[in-house]
Formats: structure tokens, C-alpha cells, sequence
């Protein structure tokens, strides 16, 4: 048979909030990376690189160096085929 059992706080303590992870840096900064975030041209993706097409967005099809500059621009593609307004 297993117990469960709870973390106890001290009476009165505040519980303490969770801590978020900094992404505010990578977000808001580009990447410092000659060519990241540009509009792919008919030919080869450089060696390394990730080239991005979103189905739906207005947005043309961009290399990025790394996947966490593609992550950033994925999303901020998927961000302008939303609808305006949001959805309902």
C-alpha cells in the first residue's frame, strides 16, 4: 500500500509563485546572424540552415540559421494568418 503524502507550509506562509523562464531576450532581439529571417530564394538552403514555408500565411517562405530563430518565425507567421479580431 502506497501513502500519499503533502508538502506542508508553515502556517501563514504565502505560497511562493513559480519562476518563468526568460524568453523576453530571444523574442524581442533579432538574430545577429547575417541573412536569419530572410526571404528564401529559388536555389539551395545555405549548409545548416532551416527554410520555413507556412501554408496559409501571407508571409514568403524565409531561412532561418538555427531552430529556435525557426521556432520565432513559425510562430510569428502563424501569428499573421490569424483573423483579425481573433476567433469566436
Amino acid at each position: 500500500m502506497t501513502t500519499k503524502t503533502r508538502a506542508r507550509r508553515r502556517p501563514g506562509a504565502e505560497p511562493q509563485p513559480l519562476r518563468q523562464p526568460r524568453l523576453d531576450v530571444w523574442l524581442l532581439e533579432p538574430c545577429r546572424r547575417t541573412g536569419c529571417g530572410k526571404e528564401a530564394h529559388a536555389g539551395r538552403t545555405p549548409d545548416g540552415w532551416t527554410r520555413i514555408t507556412v501554408g496559409g500565411s501571407g508571409e514568403p517562405p524565409r531561412i532561418y540559421c538555427s531552430g529556435l530563430c525557426a521556432t520565432k518565425g513559425i510562430a510569428l507567421a502563424e501569428i499573421r494568418t490569424a483573423p483579425k479580431g481573433g476567433t469566436r
